[in-house]
């Protein structure tokens, strides 16, 4: 049987990577094809990136009140989300 196995993280280089420019372009490029599966839906979605102390986040939120209106009764920034996991 195996040893332990121990692990060291390396925060540092953790919170490079996080906050680095390949991840932020890949969660934009994620975030873009969320805005885009719903915009079939009807309405206009915004994505936004914020650029934290620990790392890079993206949301897409409704920017009108047909995609407000359309989130509601169908779903469909929701339904979106698979277009992230497709990528």
């Amino acid at each position: 049987m195996a040893g332990k196995i121990r692990l060291k993280m390396n925060s540092a280089g953790a919170r490079e990577l996080l906050k680095s420019d390949a991840v932020a372009r890949e969660l934009r490029g994620r975030a873009e094809a969320v805005a885009a599966a719903a915009r079939a839906g009807g309405g206009k979605y915004m994505v936004t990136v914020h650029y934290g102390k620990n790392r890079i986040r993206v949301s897409v939120i409704t920017a009108d009140q047909d995609a407000r209106k359309a989130e509601a009764e169908n779903r469909t920034l929701t339904r979106a989300l698979q277009a992230a996991r497709t990528q």
